[in-house]
């Protein structure tokens, strides 16, 4: 038996920035080739589990590899528990463990194995041949593991822990090193699948790499808007390890736009650029910074012609972010103070957009590519290289506030409810097949817009006039515009997953 606590801790190094070079990413195609398309499959069926980890998966009580100091923020009173694995891939019982709720503190219980048979402890005699059924007998019967450490209540899954058997997967749209991306259905409460997309880590992941996984699954766990790409959530009681997200047809923004360069009006890149700053208005309303705003992390709906916001691996819950240097960074998108200062706000977002909107009409050019060496970019941006944004066929105002996002001054650029406010008027949708053209429908999202409250344009005057103007801007949604049943709000369960 061990007993733990949780412990946090934060380290930061003074060093050289470290350059990120365009990172790989999934692109979703717009269609995939035959050669791609996959036999239908269910993932609980293509992977083997150990003999005594039969029927644990299906358990409401085993959250599989739930990193542990959430599984014991979970347990909140007296013989609250959960059972977890430090293994996707368990090559041995030793990996699965239990967290028990006792007098004040969560405590690690271990299982022991006598002979084939598994137990708490070798006195009682009480064996079984899973650890399922081991777990079942203390708690239903109400008998002490040890001591007087009883199993009361399982704390249940939330809706987003979701099991293998309900995901089927389709045709593989994209692979990676560590991972590769498949078209799937997921057959959850309602009767219709919704399709969706999953990516599928290959092998076992390391301790620090699930850390970043289930800290990017805690920051999207918060997000329901229509700019804002939704997660459906995890499969981790058994390998492959899954995250499932909705799906977007059309895949990267970058992408898109490389592809469709000569096809994309410039009202078209207008909306693009108002959806992007309504998400990202959205994310900030949360108290969240992105911290790698770039085309290459949009994804683009070719049905409803709309933005969304996705990739949050760096964002952070924070109004002030200190950088680890040493970690890779996306230069040619960066603000000027955090290449000095070694820290990011909601301000080096807006710049960052401002890159973006750059990139949007361009067709995604890398910023500043007549400097080949990045270092040279920092240097270069720091001491007041700016970008040329002054694009034909559009509005001056527009083309004025993405200016001010490069301001050197963090306090002057402009908020992101702010140019929700300025590029709303402006975006009218272009519907084909002889669907008439459609004001944006920006401010038609769950959650209202709110901007940096620190900030002098932030005026109840102004707020009210936005809100205005996204008010006005509502209109019925497009059912026949649709890229996939309706992913509903969020359900009370994922209240479960408490927020560290």
């Amino acid at each position: 038996m061990r007993r733990s606590n949780p412990k946090t801790s934060a380290t930061r190094r003074s060093a050289p920035l470290k350059i990120l070079n365009d990172r790989e990413k999934f692109a979703i195609p717009p269609s995939s080739s035959p050669s791609d398309q996959l036999q239908s499959s269910n993932v609980a069926d293509s992977i083997e589990i150990p003999e005594y980890m039969t029927g644990l998966d299906e358990e409401d009580f085993f959250h599989g590899l739930l990193i542990k100091d959430d599984g014991m923020r979970m347990c909140k009173h007296e013989g609250d528990f959960v059972v977890l694995t430090t293994e996707i891939s368990p090559s041995s019982y030793k990996s699965v463990y239990v967290l028990v709720k006792h007098k004040d503190e969560v405590t690690e219980v271990n299982i022991k194995q006598d002979g084939t048979k598994f137990c708490f402890n070798d006195v009682d005699g009480t064996q079984f041949d899973t650890i399922a059924m081991l777990i079942k007998h203390y708690h239903k019967r109400n008998l002490p593991i040890f001591d007087d450490y009883y199993l009361k209540k399982p704390i249940p899954k939330a809706d987003w822990e979701l099991l293998h058997r309900k995901i089927e997967l389709k045709q593989k749209l994209g692979e990676g090193a560590q991972a590769q991306v498949q078209r799937g259905l997921f057959h959850g409460a309602s009767k219709t699948p919704i399709e969706v997309a999953v990516k599928i880590h290959k092998g076992d992941l390391t301790p620090d790499k699930l850390i970043e996984i289930m800290h990017e699954v805690r920051i999207m766990l918060q997000f329901d808007h229509e700019n804002v790409v939704k997660l459906v959530g995890i499969a981790s009681c058994r390998a492959p390890f899954l995250i499932v997200l909705e799906m977007v047809h059309g895949g990267g923004l970058n992408r898109y736009l490389k592809i469709k360069r000569n096809e994309v009006t410039a009202m078209q890149r207008i909306c693009m650029c108002t959806d992007a700053a309504n998400g990202l208005s959205y994310i900030h309303s949360l108290g969240i910074i992105h911290r790698d705003v770039a085309s290459r992390n949009c994804l683009y709906s070719q049905s409803k012609q709309r933005v969304l916001i996705s990739d949050f691996g760096l964002s952070q819950q924070e109004e002030v972010y200190a950088v680890d240097p040493s970690k890779p960074l996306p230069i040619r998108w960066l603000a000027p103070e955090v290449m000095t200062t070694y820290q990011c706000t909601k301000m080096t977002d807006v710049w960052s957009y401002g890159v973006l909107c750059w990139e949007i009409f361009t067709n995604c050019k890398d910023p500043y590519s007549h400097i080949p060496r990045q270092t040279d970019v920092m240097e270069k941006v720091v001491a007041g290289l700016r970008l040329e944004f002054a694009p034909e066929n559009v509005p001056q105002p527009m083309i004025e506030i993405v200016q001010r996002c490069w301001d050197a001054t963090p306090a002057n650029r402009p908020p992101m409810a702010e140019i929700v406010g300025v590029m709303l008027p402006f975006c009218e949708r272009e519907f084909k097949a002889g669907k008439k053209r459609q004001k944006s429908r920006e401010g038609n999202s769950r959650r209202p817009i709110a901007a940096d409250p620190t900030h002098e344009s932030n005026s109840p005057q102004l707020q009210r006039s936005i809100q205005e103007k996204v008010l006005k801007r509502r209109s019925k949604r497009d059912h026949k515009a649709t890229d996939t049943p309706t992913l509903t709000g969020r359900r009370k369960a994922k209240k479960n997953f408490t927020m560290q």
